[in-house]
């Protein structure tokens, strides 16, 4: 039997005098499709990471061979092994606990229309909707939430299990385009810095064609309104987009209330589709801070924090160029972390990158781009001395050191790796392949340039 969802109707509301008010939070719980039953099974595939994914439902996806299961079917593994779709409801807290790291959970919701909601799904590394592949949430941040398509009759959404619970809900879109102010990329104010910078921000297009006459105004208080056209959003989709924002703040201030507008024409007429608010930091030249810029990986905002140099009053050396050290955060802290548990130094500044996002790439291949791309926008802004650059990095950050300083070592003065894992292998403990094959050996070679000894 294929489990079905059933609605939960949650009701929030408080009392104003005699009037009702029910939160938007609220109104969006109402009208929810949440994950209660599904149907899950264990481990498929490999454990740790390998150059080579293999995974006995994605091959079934892949080959077309797949066919929904029902509580009791088995998979049969290439190892010998089998493991078997079984029900499970949620917990109390709307989480699915069973499925194990490399296991799936199924959840099937039926619909009498065609209609677009958005998955709010946590836990997950990748999600099929109707067996296309979406992007998933494997550290529960609440992030991304999905417009998916769902048509007449049973939906099925295959979740791949990566960390551990998993929960999900469909909720109706506010709007059919709108901002996404989860996660996005602001810059703090720099007091005595009067120009414009940039911020990124998602903008979700909950409709089955592509946008692309959106234009982002974004001020407020004692900030000018700025506009930023949008680059074309793809249907069902969402993206982060760069903006414009900011201008000289008054030194008494030590945050803004910015407000974004998103517009399209009507009739040729600029109108507010959507809206929202989101408070911005005015920091003190010498205080800890972020800055942003365009990468040029791909031409997406991203930010650093900057714990900026103090000079002892008594400097003999004030006359010497600034030095600059640039730290790498490990898993799940993120550059503003990183930077804020430094003292500010008297000879040198204090550099934290973030690594897209807390987790990043293990400052491997864009996490190595980016910790260089931003080591050269601080040399130039703060004019360091680049005879005395100095990298460390604690426990992924502890990797990432080990990993730039032997890609890049004529850029350093000297590394302080602290508790790094050596290679891509010895992190997770993947299996090296034992007498490689020649197919085996091209597959590895990927993995070399974060292997610390080799």
């Amino acid at each position: 039997m294929i489990t079905r969802s059933r609605f939960r109707h949650v009701l929030a509301a408080g009392l104003l005098g005699a009037a009702t008010v029910v939160t938007a939070a609220a109104r969006e719980a109402a009208d929810a499709l949440v994950m209660d039953d599904v149907l899950v099974v264990g481990r498929v595939g490999t454990r740790g990471r390998a150059p080579l994914h293999r995974d006995a439902v994605v091959a079934q996806l892949v080959a077309g061979t797949w066919e929904t299961p029902s509580a009791g079917d088995v998979i049969e593994l290439p190892d010998g092994r089998t493991v078997t779709w079984t029900e499970v409801e949620a917990n109390d807290r709307g989480r699915i606990v069973a499925p194990e790291r490399g296991g799936y959970a199924l959840w099937t919701v039926d619909v009498s229309e065609p209609r677009v909601m958005l998955l709010h799904a946590r836990g997950h590394g990748v999600v099929y909707t109707n067996g296309r592949p979406r992007p998933g949430d494997p550290y529960a941040n609440g992030w991304a939430r999905l417009p998916v398509q769902l048509h007449a009759g049973r939906n099925e959404f295959l979740f791949q299990c990566s960390r551990g619970p998993v929960a999900a809900r469909l909720v109706e879109p506010p709007a059919d385009v709108f901002l996404e102010l989860r996660e996005p990329t602001l810059a703090d104010l720099v007091i005595g810095e009067d120009w414009a910078v940039r911020g990124g921000v998602v903008v979700v297009n909950a409709t089955a064609e592509p946008i692309d006459d959106l234009v982002i105004r974004a001020g407020g208080g004692p900030l000018p309104v700025r506009e930023t056209t949008v680059p074309v959003v793809p249907p069902l989709s969402l993206r982060k987009v760069p903006f414009w924002y900011g201008g000289a703040v008054p030194p008494d201030l030590d945050r803004v209330e910015l407000r974004l507008e998103l517009t399209r024409p009507v009739d040729g007429v600029p109108t507010i589709v959507h809206a929202a608010e989101r408070r911005v930091n005015a920091r003190r030249p010498d205080a800890l801070h972020k800055r942003t810029f365009i990468s040029d990986v791909d031409g997406s905002v991203q930010y650093f924090a900057v714990r900026p140099m103090r000079p002892a009053r008594d400097d003999d050396h004030a006359h010497e160029r600034p030095a600059l050290f640039l730290t790498l955060h490990g898993a799940s802290v993120e550059g503003r972390r990183q930077a804020s548990v430094y003292r500010a130094k008297t000879w040198g500044h204090v550099v934290a990158p973030t690594n897209r996002r807390p987790f990043g790439f293990d400052w491997e291949d864009w996490g190595r781009l980016d910790a260089m791309e931003v080591l050269d926008h601080a040399e130039r802004i703060f004019g360091t001395d680049p005879d005395r650059t100095f990298l460390t990095g604690h426990s992924m950050g502890g990797h990432g050191t080990w990993h730039l300083g032997v890609t890049f070592p004529g850029r350093w003065a000297a590394i302080g790796p602290s508790a790094g894992w050596r290679s891509f292998w010895s992190y997770s403990g993947a299996a090296r392949y034992e007498d490689a094959s020649e197919i085996e050996t091209l597959l590895m070679r990927p993995t070399n340039p974060s292997d610390t000894v080799r």
